[in-house]
């Protein structure tokens, strides 16, 4: 599918040219299998640089973790750490099972005496796979990557599970609400997109 003057066409590969728009659906309805997680290339190995299973394809662990740091995570390129924070004990120890699982190290959980509790991974390798799918280093620029946005429903709803740690629920009055709230305009409108899709229904 591609845009060119401002009309949706049927097009080959061949048939395109330049000032064409390609045209990509995110969302529903979810195909049946996730694509696979291919043309990742890490940095060469130093030092003693620990080893890291990198996944070829996504799971619902991995979508869980990619969730969770979406909603509540952050990247450090100086000492390359990813920290993803969470006041509650039995969260902490989901998201640091999901990291066993999925990459196979074992992530750190650290509750310090003035400040939230979180969970810490010290990996190069890991910090390039998450910029690789890009989720986004701040809360300002974050995003739901575009490989979790092509998955299949299991694994969106996985993600969403991760990303909802961030969110909330209150009474206004005698209705009910359900919010959540990031610093990305563009988080939000991915957010908008998944839930108006008929499979939460």
């Amino acid at each position: 599918m591609a845009a060119r003057d401002r009309e949706l066409l049927e097009l080959e590969l061949e048939e395109l040219r330049p000032g064409d728009f390609a045209v990509i659906r995110f969302g529903g309805p979810w195909p049946a299998a996730s694509p696979p997680l291919e043309g990742f290339v890490s940095s060469p190995r130093y030092g003693d640089q620990k080893r890291i299973d990198i996944p070829c394809e996504m799971s619902e662990e991995l979508a869980f973790f990619l969730g969770a740091y979406v909603s509540e995570g952050h990247t450090n390129h100086s000492n390359w750490s990813v920290v993803i924070t969470n006041a509650v004990p039995e969260v902490l120890l989901r998201v640091a099972a999901a990291v066993e699982s999925v990459f196979g190290v074992q992530a750190r959980i650290v509750h310090p005496a003035t400040r939230c509790s979180y969970v810490a991974i010290a990996s190069k390798r890991l910090v390039e796979f998450i910029d690789f799918l890009g989720c986004g280093v701040r809360s300002q620029v974050k995003r739901i990557p575009a490989w979790v946005l092509r998955a299949s429903w299991p694994h969106v709803r996985a993600f969403m599970e991760g990303l909802f740690l961030d969110a909330f629920t209150a009474w206004m009055g005698t209705t009910p609400k359900w919010g959540i709230c990031v610093g990305s305009p563009g988080l939000l409108d991915d957010v908008q997109a998944v839930l108006t899709e008929p499979s939460w229904v």
